[in-house]
């Protein structure tokens, strides 16, 4: 959580300016020289830090430009609670900066628009999905009674309280806003009930009543989200936003006359006290924040994140806080200011609200207004005396008086001069008395303590410079604090810029690596369609090369057909003619011719002109033609292998990229493991460096506590017989023993060289935690017994320990506990807060050298030897064990755990919350006591008991064994 601290100047026109800023963020303040004249208390210049300063002249609208655009995007996507705060004076436009005014509240923002209206259009321009907003609005006064600005009319709305619960607003009126108009519609009801409401405060004709009207009541608006329709019946709201006008500062005229404003007064700066303490606590990050001092605080414990109840506590993020303060910058308001830049400043410093007097006002200045208001009565009654008892000049005179002015200017003169020397008198009379009475008090504080006035001086002046010297330390440590949360915080913000960077980046290359599977996966199916294209064509190919193969064969086979007819036709004539050869010859023969000539044909020409044609004509006609191709087919042929093979190239060049491609992302993404994994081990080195030194953090704790403790606090001791008695208990400066002094009627310890008792922890056998010694059990007779705790709450007990009787012994068991001496005897003390408890028991375990068995295991692990003749330290242990049987949530607890409950008094619902938020925190980073100690209720004796019970049941990592 945090928060921003900002102030806004307000100069009428024609003032001088009391308050100056140079750079920003540093306030310097001047008193005029009319209150420097009346002794006004703040004689020189006075320093204000702060966040921001903004100038006069700044609009409301640039104000949310430059603090809240971030407002919206956290209400509807982070489930952010916000609060803003405004305050000051009642003159001052602070409900105006919240709300807007009445007459200016329009759908269209402009530069005097109210922050609420701004918040809301930025709210309007996110989607809202199935959540529902609510709006409520309502002025909290100083009874149970409080004003429902949404309905004038509804006078059941009352604050009820509930001891378990807390304070809550019942039977006030709320509404559902569905669009950005109709939210403008419910700003506007609410500016104009303000307006009636606070109508008579801002009449500027009764400002110079002697008692003007006062009504100094906070004005609270809040938006409302619901995640479903549900969680708004069940009134389970996610997260809010609070716009809260906080009452005037000032005090009214006189107060104390008007006992009615003076009970305004009183109660109104409580809550105002209560609310510097809580925004203290916050900015300066303590362990508690003390929500219940006011029921303004204690409503916003919600808002706060603070209700362990509520399942929204773990889910939203820390708060975000602004708190606006108005000034007037000028000389007639330079009193309030002051008072109101005091506010301011204690709300950005560590002591917060603590201090005399309610921490909204200045102290010293308050007490010079009193005296003011004193002798301003004091005057008045003088010259109200005056008039009475005046008689004009003229009367009972013998001779008329001719100049009535001169006689009455004389008349006047004389009065005004005995008037002065009868206060010079007083006066003289006075320091004169003053004089005596501090001789006389100072003689008999010397007679008394022995020492004189120089030296009690001189102590004086010691103490001074040791506390100036502790403020400048502090100022340093608190220096030192900021810049280590500053450097956590950018750190902080730089992991996470980092944590997105690596996202996106992981986003990128798992697109691109769908791109690429995508584009691989339509690569192999243009592939197969290809291949599927590339086998369909072969088949056909293949088909028609049968087709042609079987035709061309049929031609061969018609054609051998027909030459083997061809050649059986020549032979059979071939035969035909040796035949006719043959006969020709026996016709020759028969008839007596023989050879003529030469040239006549016979039997043998013939036979021997067949044989070769027989012989030369089956070369001539070849049965069986060559089977050549044509040159089409053989074209075709070619252009389908070129075509295959520049397709089988270009699939080979392709499916090699997608293979370095993916070489390369695989590549990617091992470097993103290794980067991831190096992130990893440096986020768990940082939270192991931040756990070690959380725990050099609570050594350093526990030495201040010792320290604190060596100044001293009281304690009430319990005698074994006789009334109780508060002493102031110390540690010595060798921190060997401890002692105890009386004390005055303020508190103050006496006699602290000359302590009444004196005990050395060298005698001490053991220290028992609670109430079960014989002087308790005497002293308590009669009263009521402890029968351990009544709630989850445990031990906590906010309220400071009053007067101890029988009757209220017990409800404070636990801030006892008894010193039992090796003699037998035993001293019995109660502390006067649950703080000095804890810081006593913490302290006395680390002077008197008390281990537990985890500690003893660390030593024996760093080579730590236990000196056998040393006499072991005193043990610190609750006298009975607590009853837990009947308490809920008993029976949820292991036999060890019931063990270390009943042993530690711890109940077991706050045993098992505890251990719910440790082991779920356990899952991202390191837990150490002062983490166990922040996550639950339990004081630190007991948290360092159940930090080493989880980590001897090894639970939780502990940071020791990593480093």
């Amino acid at each position: 959580m945090d928060v921003e601290l900002a102030v806004c100047l307000t100069q009428p026109q024609g003032s001088i300016p009391c308050v100056s800023s140079v750079d920003g963020r540093t306030i310097t303040y001047k008193a005029p020289q009319e209150l420097l004249d009346a002794s006004f208390p703040v004689t020189t210049d006075a320093s204000f830090n702060v966040d921001k300063v903004h100038a006069p002249n700044i609009t409301f609208s640039d104000i949310y430009k430059g603090q809240f655009s971030d407002m919206a995007k956290d209400f509807m996507v982070e489930s952010r609670n916000t609060v803003v705060y405004a305050y000051g004076q009642k003159a001052l436009p602070k409900r105006q900066f919240l709300y807007g005014s009445h007459n200016n509240i329009s759908e269209s923002v402009n530069a005097q628009s109210g922050v609420a209206q701004h918040v809301l259009k930025d709210v309007f321009s996110h989607p809202l999905g199935e959540c529902v907003l609510q709006m409520q609005a309502y002025v909290l006064g100083v009874t149970e009674n409080v004003t429902d600005l949404l309905n004038l009319e509804n006078v059941s709305a009352v604050v009820s309280d509930s001891v378990k619960e807390g304070p809550s607003i019942l039977n006030i009126t709320r509404v559902q806003i569905n669009s950005y108009a109709d939210g403008v519609d419910a700003l506007k009801t609410i500016a104009a009930s303000i307006e009636e409401e606070f109508m008579d405060v801002l009449d500027e004709s009764r400002q110079h009543d002697p008692f003007p009207p006062y009504n100094p009541f906070h004005c609270i608006v809040g938006i409302l989200k619901y995640p479903n329709m549900e969680a708004l019946e069940s009134g389970m709201d996610s997260n809010s936003m609070y716009f809260i006008s906080l009452g005037d500062s000032e005090r009214p005229p006189l107060c104390g006359i008007n006992l009615d404003q003076l009970n305004k007064y009183e109660k109104t700066h409580k809550s105002h006290t209560a609310l510097v303490a809580v925004l203290g606590a916050i900015r300066c990050n303590r362990l508690r924040i003390p929500f219940t001092k006011s029921k303004l605080t204690s409503l916003l414990r919600r808002t706060y994140n603070q209700e362990k109840s509520n399942p929204q506590t773990e889910v939203n993020k820390p708060t975000k806080t602004y708190m606006y303060v108005w000034c007037f910058n000028d000389t007639n308001h330079a009193e309030e200011t002051y008072h109101t830049l005091t506010t301011a400043r204690r709300v950005g410093n560590v002591m917060g609200g603590a201090g005399v007097g309610p921490a909204s006002r200045d102290l010293g200045v308050e007490k010079w207004r009193l005296e003011q208001d004193i002798l301003e009565l004091k005057d008045e009654l003088s010259i109200a005396k005056a008039v009475h008892d005046y008689k004009p000049c003229i009367y009972d005179q013998p001779k008329a008086v001719q100049n009535i002015q001169e006689e009455e200017f004389k008349r006047i003169t004389a009065i005004n001069k005995k008037r002065e020397e009868a206060r010079a008198k007083a006066q003289a009379e006075m320091r004169l008395q003053a004089q005596k009475e501090a001789q006389a008090v100072i003689e008999a504080e010397e007679k008394k303590s022995n020492s004189n006035l120089q030296e009690l001086e001189e102590k004086l002046k010691q103490k001074l410079i040791l506390n100036s010297e502790l403020n400048a330390e502090r100022d340093k440590k608190i220096k030192e604090f900021d810049k280590q949360l500053e450097k956590i915080r950018k750190k902080k913000v730089e992991e996470e810029e980092k944590a997105v960077k690596l996202k996106e980046e992981i986003k990128a290359i798992e697109e691109e690596l769908n791109a690429r599977n995508t584009a691989i996966a339509k690569a192999r199916e243009q592939l197969e369609v290809l291949n599927k294209d590339h086998i369909r064509g072969r088949e056909m190919i293949l088909q028609g090369r049968e087709e042609t193969k079987a035709k061309r064969e049929q031609i061969y086979e018609q054609r051998r057909k027909q030459r083997e007819q061809w050649l059986e036709e020549i032979e059979a004539i071939n035969k035909k003619v040796i035949e006719q050869v043959r006969l020709l010859a026996k016709e020759k023969a028969s008839a007596g011719i023989g050879r003529i000539m030469p040239d006549d044909i016979n039997e043998r020409d013939v036979q021997a002109d067949i044989d070769s044609i027989q012989k030369f004509l089956p070369k001539l006609i070849d049965i069986d033609d060559p089977k050549a191709e044509t040159p089409a087919s053989e074209r075709i042929r070619l252009q389908l292998e070129e075509y295959f093979e520049t397709e089988k190239a270009n699939f080979e060049r392709k499916l090699a990229e997608e293979e370095q491609r993916k070489k390369d992302l695989e590549k990617a993404a091992d470097q993103y493991k290794a980067r991831i994994a190096e992130h990893q081990s440096r986020m768990k080195k940082d939270q192991l460096q931040e756990a070690l030194k959380k725990e050099r953090h609570l050594e350093g704790l526990i030495e201040q506590v010792i320290q604190y403790l060596e100044h001293g606090c009281r304690m009430t001791k319990i005698p074994s017989k006789g009334a109780a008695r508060k002493r102031y208990f110390f540690i010595s400066d060798d921190r060997k023993k401890f002692l105890s002094c009386e004390m005055d009627e303020m508190g103050v310890p006496q006699n602290r060289k000359r302590p009444t008792t004196t005990v050395y922890f060298k005698d001490i056998k053991r220290i028992i935690l609670g109430q079960f010694t014989p002087a308790f059990d005497n002293f308590g007779k009669g009263g009521k017994k402890f029968d351990g705790p009544e709630d989850d709450d445990g031990a906590y007990n906010p309220s400071p320990t009053q007067t101890i009787t029988p009757q209220n012994l017990s409800k404070y068991f636990y801030r006892s506990f008894s010193f039992e001496f090796k003699k037998g005897k035993t001293l019995d003390v109660i502390t006067d807060t649950d703080s000095d408890f804890e810081a006593w028991i913490v302290a006395l375990k680390r002077l008197l050298g008390s281990k537990s068995e985890w500690e003893k295991v660390q030593d024996q692990k760093k080579g730590k030897k236990m000196d056998a003749s040393l006499e072991p330290p005193p043990t610190i242990e609750w006298g009975i064990p607590l009853e837990l049987n009947g308490k809920p949530g008993a029976d949820k607890l292991s036999k060890e755990e019931y063990r270390l409950c009943t042993h530690n008094h711890i109940t077991p619902g706050q045993y098992l919350n505890a251990k719910a938020e440790i082991l779920q925190k356990a899952n991202n980073s390191y837990i150490t006591v002062y983490d166990v100690r922040t996550l639950s209720s339990l004081d630190l004796p007991r948290s360092q008991e159940v930090h080493e019970f989880f980590l001897m049941r090894k639970l939780i990592p502990s940071p020791s064994d990593q480093d």
